[in-house]
């Protein structure tokens, strides 16, 4: 009877073995799932390269992983500090990045997040920051009582102390002007003197103006 019992013994301990087993041999797929997650692809379908204080489009891809949830970035550098979620599970995510001031190749980097917050290897792309180009600003100079052109009015901006002369028909134009607000004055001395001033933003596609003088001596009526 004793020689029952331990077999019956014997018996519950090899099948508690074996359900052990079983349970470690369903949970290492389980990790295995989890674990090895890949790197997002990158994209820039707008092209690589961006003017200085502006923005890229980026579209983050999960490859069909529908353990992703989201995506981390960063931009210039690796601290993934911006997050976006994924459209699906598994699916992609499209940004619109600002570039900053700084010119040249800057680094952008990215990651994939699952459900649990685990975040996978780091993939990078290069974003290519461009100067804003110089803007030009043109325009006229006219006399206000006769609306007849001002030849070598002096036309300057400030800051930065750039000036031209007017031509015979009136008209003036500064190339390769940093995008900014400048005051403009347009003058002119002699016998008759005027001046005239505006407060002026000029961009990286230019602006046109018209500036209008009062010279003191008049026209008689």
């Amino acid at each position: 009877m004793t020689f029952v019992r331990g077999r019956r013994v014997l018996t519950i301990a090899m099948a508690m073995v074996l359900a052990g087993l079983t349970l470690i041999a369903g949970a290492a797929p389980a990790q295995a799932r989890r674990a090895g997650l890949a790197q997002p692809a990158i994209t820039l379908p707008g092209g690589s390269q961006a003017v200085a204080g502006g923005t890229v489009t980026v579209t983050f891809d999960a490859g069909g992983d529908r353990r992703v949830t989201g995506f981390r970035y960063s931009f210039g550098s690796a601290t993934l500090d911006a997050r976006v979620a994924a459209g699906v599970r598994g699916g992609t995510a499209t940004v619109d990045l600002a570039v900053g001031d700084i010119t040249g190749d800057r680094p952008l980097y990215a990651a994939v997040v699952d459900r649990f917050g685990r975040v996978g290897p780091l993939n990078q792309a290069t974003v290519t920051v461009t100067p804003v180009a110089g803007g030009e600003l043109t325009g006229r100079v006219l006399n206000g009582y006769t609306w007849l052109p001002i030849a070598g009015a002096a036309v300057t901006l400030s800051p930065g102390g750039l000036q031209v002369s007017t031509g015979d028909d009136g008209a003036f134009s500064v190339g390769g002007v940093t995008p900014g607000v400048y005051a403009v004055t347009a003058a002119v001395g002699g016998d008759c003197p005027a001046t005239s001033t505006q407060t002026l933003e000029i961009d990286g596609q230019g602006l046109a103006v018209e500036f209008y003088l009062f010279p003191e001596c008049a026209p008689e009526q």
